[in-house]
């Protein structure tokens, strides 16, 4: 039975696969037949690395497994940490007026332990006391929570509950009335790269579509719609990158730029900025890595700094974006349902709601956050259509929000 809940989703769906299917499924078997929002990440994502594939057939993936309205994530906020992920999502999702429950995923049975955590103060002192003993900021954060929740030191070790524990906080400090809706996470772990296990994780997916290809071994890990949009991406050579560019045009920047300038151009703190431009001639971006990440500084921190290197430009460098707050809502893709929920929208949202740009749009909205958010992402569409050699360029002003009509129903 259809009631007038709106479920907000945070997701990065690269791509989409039956553990996705089945957190919707879920969701609207605890409060009803409710429509689904989902913030998605564009190019590039919180991993640090170009998606699997550009976003708009990410979103039209997500449409065809169950979503009915997908929400750009501004690169801003997808290449940034998981606090400022959240943030910048939840942000997102609160300026739609229109979002009753927010759910995500957790690997614990006692999510009200998270809900505590979230309410704790960090004392930013003693904070910095611990990353000065060498730990990551993770690493420092466990450590204080640690020290507090003494009998629940194994659930801030999963990094989808430290992903969660982050909607709780943004939750909070943007004391939103959203309720939040924790589903306990079913099948294989974060690291585990078996396609063959019980909801195989999207790390594990989109290392065997790059690897071996879209083959009929992923048929039991995707929702069949979803399986055969892969298959036509992989016919038409959308899928991955051309890792030589990628390693080409990042030598080039570190190469050109010195220390100081790229630490303008990407978050870097404690000297990392010498580290990146001590390493500009790698052979691959893994050797880059590589060469950089540490025990304080892990792999995933490095890709991101590279990845805002990339997308960062003279005219609106990356690191000066940290503290902008989400200026509109750009909408990639609906179905009826969501065209339904874009007009409460358009009533309901106190932010710009985009569904395509035009050359003028910046004259439309002149606001500088609005500019240097909007810019950014499309110099990170244009980087990543490069990256692939897919021959698009300003596609951000070509193509508009796609209407996917006849949504299938989720498999079982």
């Amino acid at each position: 039975m259809k009631n007038n809940n709106v479920i907000g989703i945070v997701a990065e769906y690269n791509p989409f696969h039956k553990g996705h299917a089945y957190q919707i499924t879920t969701a609207k078997k605890l409060i009803g037949d409710s429509t689904i929002l989902a913030v998605m990440s564009g190019s590039f994502v919180q991993r640090g690395e170009p998606a699997l594939t550009d976003k708009w057939a990410r979103a039209k993936m997500a449409i065809a497994g169950g979503v009915d309205l997908v929400i750009e994530l501004p690169a801003i906020y997808a290449c940034r940490s998981g606090q400022s992920f959240a943030q910048g999502a939840l942000g997102i999702l609160q300026a739609t007026g229109c979002i009753t429950h927010l759910v995500f995923g957790c690997e614990t049975r006692t999510p009200e332990i998270l809900q505590a955590m979230a309410q704790i103060k960090i004392n930013t002192k003693e904070l910095q006391s611990y990353m000065k003993l060498g730990l990551t900021y993770a690493g420092a954060m466990e450590t204080l929570l640690n020290n507090k929740f003494p009998n629940y030191d194994k659930i801030i070790k999963s990094p989808n509950n430290i992903l969660a524990l982050e909607y709780y906080r943004a939750l909070n400090t943007l004391k939103s009335s959203i309720i939040p809706l924790p589903i306990l996470r079913h099948g294989a772990g974060y690291l585990d790269k078996n396609i063959t296990t019980l909801f195989p994780g999207a790390s594990a997916i989109r290392e065997y579509i790059l690897s071996k290809g879209v083959t009929k071994e992923l048929i039991a890990a995707l929702p069949r719609n979803v399986f055969e949009q892969l298959i036509v991406l992989q016919e038409n050579q959308l899928l991955g990158i051309q890792n030589d560019k990628l390693t080409a045009i990042l030598n080039y920047t570190l190469a050109k730029l010195e220390a100081a300038s790229i630490a303008e151009h990407c978050d870097t703190s404690e000297g990392l900025e010498n580290k990146l431009a001590d390493n500009c001639n790698c052979t691959d971006f893994a050797n880059l890595v590589n060469k950089i990440k540490s025990k304080r500084y892990p792999a995933t921190r490095i890709q991101r700094l590279l990845c805002q290197l990339l997308i960062s430009t003279p005219q609106v460098p990356f690191a000066a974006t940290g503290d902008i707050a989400p200026s509109y809502l750009r909408v990639l893709a609906f179905n009826d349902r969501g065209r339904k929920l874009l007009k409460i929208m358009k009533a309901s949202a106190t932010l710009p709601v985009l569904t395509k740009l035009g050359k003028n749009i910046f004259t439309k909205y002149p606001d500088a956050d609005f500019y240097n958010t909007l810019k950014t992402e499309i110099t990170a569409t244009n980087v990543y259509d490069i990256l692939q050699g897919n021959g698009n360029y300003n596609r951000d002003y070509t193509t508009s929000a796609i209407y996917v009509s006849n949504q299938p129903k989720l498999l079982k």
